[in-house]
């Protein structure tokens, strides 16, 4: 009974600092995507978009 009591803790508390580690590092990456999305999303806008409007003879 006593080395599963001393694998237990040890497996829990290597499973909570990966989540930790996961729950820091996810937020950061998603919003590094979603930035650099936007950032393309809104240079094909104002390539379709704008360029158009800017030149109406084309």
């Amino acid at each position: 009974m006593s080395p599963v009591k001393m694998t237990q803790p040890s497996t829990a508390s290597l499973t909570f600092r990966s989540f930790l580690y996961l729950a820091y590092i996810l937020p950061i990456y998603c919003l590094y995507i979603a930035h650099i999305q936007k950032t393309f999303y809104l240079r094909t806008d104002i390539e379709i978009g704008l360029y158009p409007n800017h030149f109406p003879d084309i």
